[in-house]
């Protein structure tokens, strides 16, 4: 058991105008007693935010990680960042699978993004296009710092 699992973890919570104002306080609180920072939100706004910050992230790591199997990868040629970016590729597979098919429409439309820039990466490498790949990186840069908070 760890007191501090929640401390400055994030909690979505239902934002709806037909909800128990007692059974809000009572969860916010709840979660909030834990160290959570509680986030009202509808549920097509958490569905969104969920599919772009956890459950493409989820597929991302995982289509790594095959990518890099599919070179006979060893093990002493891994670095830090491969680790990084496919540690949560250990997730439970029936767990993810469930998760993609329950929220099936915002994960597809992350994917479609994230398949887009990726597009756009490999055309600018194809053309040796140095100003739109130095522009791809710094986008990168300014949005991770922007949403992490380091």
């Amino acid at each position: 058991a760890n007191p501090n699992l929640y401390e400055s973890a994030v909690t979505f919570v239902e934002d709806m105008d037909d909800l128990s104002e007692d059974a809000l306080n009572t969860v916010t609180s709840l979660w909030e007693g834990v160290g959570s920072r509680v986030v009202p939100v509808s549920p097509a706004t958490h569905d969104a935010l969920a599919a772009r910050t956890s459950h493409v992230p989820h597929i991302v790591a995982s289509a790594l990680a095959q990518l890099a199997d599919d070179g006979d990868l060893l093990k002493e040629f891994v670095g830090q960042g491969f680790r990084d970016l496919t540690r949560v590729a250990e997730g439970r597979p029936e767990i993810w699978r469930d998760i993609c098919l329950t929220n099936s429409t915002s994960v597809h439309e992350g994917l479609v993004g994230l398949i887009g820039r990726l597009q756009e990466v490999s055309e600018a490498i194809d053309n040796q296009a140095s100003a739109d790949l130095q522009s791809f990186f710094e986008k990168g840069r300014a949005a991770r710092r922007k949403s992490v908070d380091e």
